[in-house]
């Protein structure tokens, strides 16, 4: 079979990522959406590249225009999708598509349908190739329900040489919806970290939670400090304060120097009213991350809550700056921009959150708000 010579992530941090993730299983995906199966061969995975042949497809998705190359393009974009602009801001990560810089990969992403270029650029970037992806998508039809509601996919991901198993799952929905879920499927094997962050701003913190869990007991430490501190945020976000505090603790225990914490601090201390500590654990991130927007994003809080409006104006500015990849800078820096009859520079802000998250209710709800006011 040819193959479609598109490199998946870098297997050093496959192998790092994957040896601790337990060769029972995953656990089930919530809302029917997918089951995810054995994933232990991952941990034999060795080389230095991957290569994914084509995924044989049912005649469902050929009938919609995903032949095996274009479901197969298409569902490593949604991969490369997850991993560049989903990723969480509490943590510095490359694509997980290896070391393809971004101009490379927007090129993939452009040329998503035409498999000889996308074969043509990532085989000259490659050597040797030592293991191979193999897969299907097959489906059963429900006999009480004939329509495309009643087809669940099954979707099945192999490693070769062994063809040992890497994914096991099903979905429902439409070509491009499977593929989605597939995706999703294999950022859990790939990055729990960063499965539990894309959860987690897509606002299912059960899922994010069981992704934490699976981080925190696998044998990579790595992404410990990573998952404990988005478990403190969902915390401090529930009010749950002694919780949070605890996790705090823990992340000082692991690493004081961890900047990402110190934001879990400043945020607790902002919860409990206590505004002085609030700044100095803001200022102490900006210390480790000066060119990162946390910091300024946090004592920007700290300091409108306590009522010192222009200092706080000053550093919601400098966070902006920074191009924060959270949609509550945006929104909380154009609702403060609002507060002080800054309608221009909050629509900027607005707008701007909204282009990078389309989707963001309170976003487009504000923008739609100062819109209005701005008509004459």
């Amino acid at each position: 079979m040819k193959l479609l010579n598109y490199e998946l992530p870098d297997t050093e941090q496959m192998v790092k990522l994957g040896q601790g993730i337990k060769n029972t299983a995953i656990a089930l995906m919530t809302a029917g959406a997918a089951s995810i199966g054995t994933v232990g061969a991952i941990r034999a995975v060795t080389s230095d590249s991957v290569v994914v042949e084509p995924l044989k497809v049912p005649n469902t998705f050929e009938e919609f225009g995903f032949s095996s190359e274009v479901a197969t393009a298409r569902l490593l974009d949604e991969i490369s999708n997850y991993s560049r602009t989903q990723s969480s801001s509490a943590k510095e990560r490359v694509s997980v598509l290896g070391k393809s810089d971004d101009n490379e990969i927007d090129k993939l992403g452009a040329k998503s349908s035409d498999v000889k270029v996308i074969q043509d650029l990532i085989q000259e970037a490659l050597g040797i190739q030592k293991h191979r992806i193999t897969g299907d998508i097959t489906y059963t039809q429900d006999p009480e329900d004939k329509s495309p509601a009643g087809r669940t996919y099954h979707i099945r991901l192999r490693k070769l040489p062994g063809n040992a198993t890497l994914l096991d799952m099903t979905a429902k929905g439409s070509p491009q919806e499977v593929l989605q879920q597939t995706a999703m499927g294999m950022m859990e094997v790939f990055d729990p970290h960063i499965a539990a962050s894309i959860y987690w701003r897509n606002r299912d913190e059960a899922n994010a939670l069981r992704m934490i869990e699976v981080v925190l007991h696998n044998d990579n430490p790595n992404d410990d400090k990573y998952s404990l501190n988005l478990r403190g945020y969902i915390h401090v976000s529930h009010k749950e304060l002694d919780a949070a505090w605890a996790v705090y603790q823990q992340l000082q225990a692991l690493d004081a120097k961890f900047a990402p914490g110190h934001i879990l601090g400043s945020w607790i201390y902002l919860e409990r009213k206590d505004y002085p500590q609030a700044i100095a654990e803001a200022d102490r991130t900006i210390e480790l991350a000066p060119d990162r927007y946390w910091g300024y994003f946090s004592k920007a809080r700290a300091l409108r809550d306590s009522k010192q409006p222009e200092l706080a104006l000053g550093m919601f500015k400098q966070a902006l700056t920074l191009k924060p990849d959270a949609p509550a800078p945006y929104l909380q820096a154009a609702s403060f921009f609002k507060s002080q009859n800054l309608t221009q520079d909050a629509l900027t802000t607005a707008k701007r959150g909204l282009s990078l998250y389309p989707k963001h209710d309170a976003l487009q709800k504000l923008v739609a708000e100062l819109q209005e006011g701005t008509k004459p």
